[in-house]
C-alpha cells in the first residue's frame, strides 16, 4: 500500500493533460482492486470529467443529463465521507429512473464502488471514484489504512487537476484541507516507515 501510494505521488508531479491524469488515475485504481475509476467535476460550468469508463458510456451519460440523476453524485452532494455503492444497496436505493441508471451502467461495466466526496463553495463539488464490475464491494471489510489511502488519492487527484488544467479554480479551502490531511498523516505514521513526502501539492499550494 505504501509503495503503491508514493508511485501515485511521485508519477502525479509530472501530469499536466488530461491524457496524463487519465493513465496515473487509471494505474493506481488498478493496484488498488478495482478496474476503472471517474474524476466528475461540477461547479456549475462545463462538467468536467476524467475517466476510465468506456467512452459510449460517458457520452451517453451527458447526452442524456446523468449527472443530475446519478444516485452517486447525489450522495456526494450532501457527503463528507468515503462510501461505498452498487450491487445489493442499489436495489433498494432511490426511485424507478435511478434504479434504471444503475442497471444501464452495468451494461458497460459498472456495478458497484467507492467514492470520494470533495466538497467546494457555492455549491461545487468533484468526485473520485473507483469502480467494478463485480456485484459488491466489500467496503467493510477494508482496513482503515486502505480507506485513508483512498481518500487521499482523490483529494491530490482532485488538486493538482484543479491547478494544472485549470489553475483558476484552485480552492484555498481545499489545498487547506488537503494540508491539514498530510499533517494528521505525518503525525500518525509509525517510526521506521518511509517518510511522507513533502512534495503532494503543486507548486502553487505548496506547503
Amino acid at each position: 500500500m505504501e509503495t503503491t501510494f508514493q508511485e501515485f505521488v511521485d508519477a502525479i508531479q509530472t501530469a499536466d493533460n488530461a491524457r496524463a491524469f487519465e493513465r496515473i488515475a487509471a494505474r493506481v485504481a488498478q493496484k488498488l482492486g478495482f478496474e476503472r475509476f471517474a474524476y466528475l467535476r461540477l461547479d456549475g460550468e462545463a462538467p468536467l470529467l476524467i475517466s476510465s469508463y468506456p467512452r459510449s458510456w460517458t457520452s451517453r451519460y451527458f447526452q442524456l443529463g446523468y449527472q443530475q440523476l446519478d444516485p452517486v453524485v447525489l450522495r456526494a452532494r450532501a457527503r463528507r465521507d468515503l462510501f461505498s455503492w452498487g450491487g445489493a444497496a442499489r436495489i433498494a436505493a432511490g426511485d424507478r429512473a435511478q434504479r434504471q441508471f444503475f442497471d444501464e451502467a452495468t451494461t458497460f461495466g459498472i456495478r458497484s464502488g467507492i467514492t470520494v466526496p470533495i466538497r467546494g463553495g457555492f455549491g461545487r463539488m468533484a468526485a473520485f471514484t473507483l469502480a467494478t464490475s463485480l456485484r459488491q464491494t466489500e467496503f467493510d471489510q477494508l482496513d482503515d489504512i486502505w480507506k485513508d489511502v483512498v481518500h487521499q488519492v482523490g483529494f491530490y487527484f482532485h488538486v493538482h487537476v484543479d491547478t494544472r488544467l485549470d489553475a483558476s479554480l484552485a480552492s484555498p479551502d481545499l489545498v487547506q484541507a488537503v494540508r491539514a490531511m498530510i499533517a494528521q498523516a505525518r503525525s500518525t505514521r509509525s517510526p521506521g516507515t518511509a517518510p511522507w513526502p513533502s512534495q503532494v501539492l503543486p507548486a502553487s499550494a505548496a506547503l
